[in-house]
């Protein structure tokens, strides 16, 4: 079976034809974009002819500088980003907000801090394993704003 393909779909409310192209890299998770678009998208939807573009639900998004117009150029788009750069490359971190309700006192605070710290640490490792994170980590901060931790999955 192959990785790259093309599909037929379509969006808006006009329902405007289009290609779109298609990037499977491993079971479970499509990279995908209309014909000449710079918005690449990856989905764990299966795709396939017909598909309304605007439909399809995704967890990770990209912008080319430039409009992908073939397979080979999505192909290259994706995997390039999963190379080192020459110049080591500060970590990138996500953000994650966590909302702390109704607790007495700030030690109260600190310790679920640190219980959701500890939780989403494995979570987060199993996910970046898996290739589905596209961060090295997350910001962890509350409702505020305010950073009350970070999981780090960097490689050392």
């Amino acid at each position: 079976m192959s990785n790259l393909k093309e599909i037929s779909g379509f969006y808006g409310s006009g329902n405007t034809p289009c290609t779109v192209l298609v990037y499977t890299p491993w079971a479970g998770s499509s990279w995908y974009c209309v014909e000449g678009s710079k918005n690449v998208n990856l989905t764990s939807e299966y795709l396939e002819n017909g598909v309304n573009v605007e439909g399809i639900e995704d967890y990770d998004t990209y912008t080319s500088s430039e409009g992908i117009e073939t397979l080979d150029q999505l192909e290259s788009f994706i995997d390039k980003d999963e190379e080192p750069e020459e110049e080591e490359e500060q970590a990138r971190f996500c953000d994650f907000t966590i909302t702390i309700n109704d607790f007495d006192n700030q030690a109260m605070v600190d310790d679920y801090n640190g219980e959701v710290i500890r939780m989403l640490e494995g979570i987060i490792k199993n996910i970046k394993d898996y290739g589905l994170l596209n961060c090295d980590g997350m910001n962890l901060r509350d409702i505020n704003g305010n950073t009350v931790g970070n999981v780090d999955v960097t490689e050392n």
